[in-house]
């Protein structure tokens, strides 16, 4: 129990030190894409990143 409460503790410190998460800072920049940009990925893309990346075969549905 004690390890858990010191992770919170860490955790409530890095969300109190101003800095934005990694999250926040792609949320930020991803709202910079057009809607014409992202309607040219194929509809499976995130299910077969590594298939357009890196010519893996795709995964079956």
């Amino acid at each position: 129990m004690e390890n858990s409460h010191k992770k919170e503790e860490i955790i409530d410190q890095q969300d109190n030190s101003g800095t934005p998460s990694i999250q926040e800072i792609i949320l930020k920049h991803a709202e910079k894409i057009p809607d014409e940009a992202l309607s040219e990925f194929p509809p499976d893309f995130t299910e077969n990143l590594d298939h357009y990346l890196y010519g893996m075969p795709k995964k079956s549905p």
